[in-house]
């Protein structure tokens, strides 16, 4: 959920639009790029909390050389379906384009971006919000944020990095990209069940083997005679972040060193190359080493 307080104390009125290929296009790579793994089930309601009106713009799908009737026309009715869902979600709008096919160009949208243009031009003279949230990330978007910030709109650009005009960027008021801590608590609960992510202890208390207490301000994690160091990473001859192996129940457990004796637990069960990315992403890379003792 997210929470808008304009200068004045009061809450803005902020209105989120949406280019739904591009979204839906950027959620699914996310999750394929972390997880190895398809989502189809996405928390629209509560990702659009906070915000007053959410526009959100697709086409059904186009008719392609693979498709026969029958299939086509199961990809129309699903994505009818989902339009029809978003409808019954308070304050969600969905506008649909027009979608067309060929060899050379593949499947691709017409009218979404005028859809879109119009739309937020629109609500921007008349002065109904107070600012724009905008997902998406076509170089073709920047004389409609051009012209929206003309007309003292704040514009703030939501996107994914890997998908992304340097020309759009600069259009915006302000700009932040999509990362996994971001959509992953949307992801439906189903596979977050069968794809979690590492615990995180943001404060706590770090007892070692030897029972040496690292306070961290509240909670506790124990290193036990179970607990095995594997990996660590040393900057200027001090270990900073150390990698422990349970053979009691098969968790990695990454202490991170925040300060002189405070530590940050990152707890996962499973792939320990998940974990050292999950890490980087959070904390920024590290280099490691094999520890042998």
């Amino acid at each position: 959920m997210l929470n808008y307080m304009s200068q004045n104390g009061h809450a803005e009125v902020v209105y989120l639009f949406i280019d739904g290929n591009y979204f839906g296009n950027g959620v699914k790579d996310l999750a394929v790029d972390w997880f190895g793994a398809e989502i189809e089930d996405f928390d629209y309601r509560g990702f659009g909390e906070g915000f007053k009106k959410i526009f959100y713009y697709d086409c059904l799908p186009a008719k392609t050389g693979a498709d026969t009737d029958q299939s086509h026309d199961g990809k129309k009715e699903k994505k009818l379906a989902f339009f029809k869902m978003l409808r019954t979600i308070k304050g969600w709008h969905v506008n649909e384009g027009l979608a067309k096919y060929n060899r050379k160009q593949g499947q691709y949208q017409k009218e979404v971006d005028i859809l879109i243009s119009v739309d937020m031009l629109t609500h921007a003279y008349r002065k109904n919000m107070d600012k724009v949230v905008f997902i998406a990330g076509d170089q073709d978007f920047r004389p409609l944020l051009e012209a929206v910030t003309r007309e003292g709109m704040y514009v703030e650009l939501k996107y994914f990095p890997d998908s992304i005009s340097e020309e759009l960027l600069d259009a915006a008021d302000s700009r932040e990209p999509f990362g996994l801590d971001d959509l992953y608590r949307y992801f439906g609960q189903e596979f977050r069940s069968k794809n979690p992510l590492p615990n995180v202890s943001i404060s706590g208390v770090v007892i070692d083997a030897q029972g040496w207490r690292h306070n961290m301000g509240g909670g506790c994690f124990n290193i036990t005679s179970s607990m095995k160091k594997i990996e660590c990473s040393v900057v200027d001859n001090a270990e900073i972040a150390s990698i422990y192996l349970d053979s009691a129940d098969s968790y990695y457990h990454l202490l991170y060193r925040i300060s002189e004796g405070v530590w940050m637990p990152f707890s996962y069960k499973g792939d320990i190359e998940f974990l050292k990315r999950y890490f980087s992403y959070k904390c920024g890379e590290l280099k490691w080493s094999k520890h042998y003792g």
